[in-house]
């Protein structure tokens, strides 16, 4: 097993919870030579980078959720649309998972293939999974377009033709306390209220507002279980103007 030492969290995006799920302090592996398929509990993730290309991960556990990591062993591997996927551990957290980098498909599809081997290490079996990106929530307006005032409050609109599960609207700047919020309706239209966007300081900043699309699917039936998620972005800068002196 390979061991990476960058930034885990910083290099996917993800919530600490969600990597905690992937394989949190103190899990145990097992080789997957141990384990048969319909033992196996999976969780796969597509994550739109915005640049062109797409971050997939794949965590393999026995015994549900939060149970023993299967470390690939024999010539077993996950593949995403042809890619090998890198098989990495964290010693200091104790995180296991696969991942790698590949391009954006022109169709949004994303096939996790298991790759089972026999004891010679030759492939003999294939476990598919096809996880569909949702649609981008291209951001058509944000207050009509012009820059935000403080004390106004922001009025978020996206394209839901596609919509997804639901939606995480993020709001960030120099000028303000970042925003997060999490598990919105795919609705189109989301209102932030001005008393949630206090100031620091006296000068205004860009604000850069993200809107994510967020989708669950289940994978393979050949599996225990588990499920695969999706997550497509957006993002817009606008200004923010902060309070004249004396106002």
């Amino acid at each position: 097993m390979k061991m990476w030492k960058d930034g885990f969290v910083a290099m996917l995006g993800l919530p600490l919870g969600l990597w905690v799920l992937a394989g949190g302090a103190g899990c145990s592996t097992t080789d997957s030579t141990n384990v048969k398929t319909s033992g196996i509990w999976a969780h796969y993730v597509v994550r739109d980078n915005g640049d062109g290309s797409v971050d997939v991960r794949a965590v393999l556990r026995v015994g549900g959720s939060t149970g023993t990591v299967v470390d690939l062993t024999n010539g077993e591997h996950m593949e995403v649309n042809g890619v090998t996927l890198t098989e990495f551990y964290d010693p200091i957290t104790n995180l296991h998972w696969s991942h790698a980098t590949v391009s954006d498909d022109p169709m949004n599809r994303y096939d996790f293939d298991f790759i089972r081997t026999d004891d010679t290490g030759t492939p003999i079996e294939t476990v598919s999974t096809a996880v569909i990106r949702p649609a981008l929530p291209v951001i058509s307006d944000v207050n009509g377009g012009a820059d935000i005032s403080y004390g106004q409050d922001v009025t978020i609109t996206w394209d839901a033709s596609e919509p997804g599960d639901d939606v995480d609207i993020t709001i960030s700047g120099d000028c303000i306390d970042d925003l997060s919020y999490p598990g919105l309706s795919d609705s189109g239209q989301y209102v932030v209220s001005h008393a949630d966007m206090p100031m620091i300081g006296t000068q205004g900043c860009d604000l850069t507002i993200r809107v994510q699309r967020n989708v669950t699917t289940d994978v393979s039936a050949e599996f225990q279980g588990g499920f695969a998620e999706a997550h497509s972005f957006h993002s817009v800068t606008v200004g923010y103007s902060m309070p004249r002196a004396g106002n």
